[in-house]
């Protein structure tokens, strides 16, 4: 059974950061490999590790929906779908990507969403960890993307606004019923002169434990230099961080070796 890792959280807070680096400290473990699950339209999982994204599932059900497809014979619509999806899946040594991309034209993702739900339930049993970076918001709990998690990360910046909206992401989860067995925020962008004045703010939303990354313009070269994620520097206070909490929280509580 896999272990299923969801990272939530308001847009511009470091989000696909926190997962990448999740990703990358289960990998030096080597407990993996992984299934990163990149649920989000404006893809960046994948590029974080500097992987290119050839097909994603967007834009095989605009294909699939709205394009002329010859289905070979004796193949369904269902098993011919099924099929395309499988060269979504982008393959490396330690990590595997799917990737939900944008759909074309106008209209709502909760099909591509449905499609990415299924493939992902069909994929699980092969991999130890699961990492899904979701769209940023609220949306993507509505459509339960994951019905069951084992660790909900919810990533805000340290501002009342960042973290007044995980606490929203966290109460419609419940209201939602989403089972979460452990959740857990990861306050980026920390400054320590805002501590106490924020600390209320912190302790409303909820959760057991709370991890805190520091401004690091370190991290932000990295990032601008387009440094793979796998290929940061131990030293940056968002890798040590990130590794120590998923350490914590997932790994040596779960027996990894």
């Amino acid at each position: 059974m896999s272990y299923t890792i969801a990272v939530a959280g308001k847009g511009g807070t470091g989000k696909t950061t926190v997962a990448s680096l999740i990703v990358k400290r289960i990998i030096d473990r080597k407990a993996g490999p992984v299934l990163a699950v990149d649920a989000d339209p404006n893809s960046n999982l994948a590029e974080a590790f500097g992987s290119d994204i050839p097909v994603t599932v967007g834009k095989i059900m605009h294909d699939f929906l709205e394009t002329k497809i010859d289905i070979p014979m004796g193949m369904t619509k269902e098993s011919f779908l099924d099929f395309k999806l499988n060269t979504a899946l982008i393959e490396t040594k330690h990590l595997d990507f799917i990737v939900m991309g944008r759909k074309h034209g106008p209209g709502c993702y909760c099909y591509p969403n449905v499609l990415l739900k299924n493939f992902v339930s069909k994929l699980s049993g092969n991999y130890p960890y699961i990492v899904i970076d979701n769209e940023a918001g609220m949306e993507h709990l509505s459509r339960k993307n994951a019905e069951v998690i084992d660790l909900l990360a919810l990533v805000a910046d340290h501002s009342v606004r960042g973290l007044r909206a995980v606490k929203r992401v966290l109460e419609l989860a419940d209201e939602l019923d989403i089972k979460i067995k452990n959740r857990i925020l990861v306050v980026n962008r920390f400054r320590q002169e805002n501590a106490e004045l924020l600390a209320p703010n912190i302790r409303e939303v909820g959760v057991d434990n709370v991890f805190t990354i520091a401004e690091d313009p370190l991290l932000v070269r990295a990032d601008a230099e387009q440094v793979p994620v796998m290929r940061m520097s131990e030293d940056l206070e968002a890798v040590r961080t990130v590794a120590r909490m998923t350490d914590e929280v997932v790994l040596d509580a779960a027996g990894g070796s």
